[in-house]
């Protein structure tokens, strides 16, 4: 049983594969609009920020955040998607939440707005008060079901897995450009105003 098991796996990983469809209706619908590149760590370039309704220039990653909803009202995409490369599942295994995050968000985030160290920084901070060292679990409830838990932020919502981490970006934002207050106004369901 076991050994047939972890042998299928690692046959497929070393299979060159396609690249995933895009992973929404929206984003398919601007597929031409999206250009794809391999990952290069060395290589590879951020993407810039473009509208969905292209009423827009492009803009770096710092001016998308602040921006918020593009100015014609079309939410801010980036202009093209990093693959990652095949070995990503391998290089990456057993980093931490932290460093995953790291390893993802930096292929969206020029080194030039936001230096790898201060990048880093501000995703520690982000995640440094969740409950759970794993910051989002993989909790077992039964031998064929798994739940990923999402509450153990400061609010108990699933939110501040991404807004803890936008509140510490804004401020740094911010500080970089030397503005010392911004208003941000949004709609809640609930639980996202003491997330945000």
């Amino acid at each position: 049983g076991k050994s047939e098991n972890s042998a299928a796996p690692s046959a497929a990983r070393t299979t060159p594969q396609t690249p995933n469809p895009l992973p929404s209706p929206m984003l398919r619908s601007f597929a031409r609009t999206l250009r794809f590149s391999r990952l290069s760590r060395s290589f590879s370039t951020a993407p810039k920020y473009v509208s969905t309704r292209g009423g827009m220039e492009e803009m770096g990653f710092g001016d998308a955040v602040l921006q918020g909803l593009a100015s014609d009202r079309g939410l801010m995409v980036p202009t093209f998607l990093p693959q990652f490369p095949e070995s990503a599942p391998e290089m990456w295994r057993g980093l931490s939440f932290e460093e995953l995050a790291y390893e993802i968000m930096s292929l969206y985030v020029p080194d030039e707005e936001i230096p790898a160290e201060d990048l880093k920084d501000i995703i520690n901070r982000s995640y440094s008060t969740f409950r759970s060292p794993d910051i989002t679990p993989v909790v077992p409830i039964d031998d064929k079901l798994n739940v990923l838990e999402l509450f153990h932020g400061p609010t108990f919502a699933f939110k501040d897995v991404a807004l803890q981490f936008l509140g510490n970006l804004f401020e740094y934002l911010l500080a970089s450009r030397g503005i010392e207050l911004m208003t941000v106004i949004g709609a809640t369901s609930g639980d996202t105003g003491s997330s945000a």
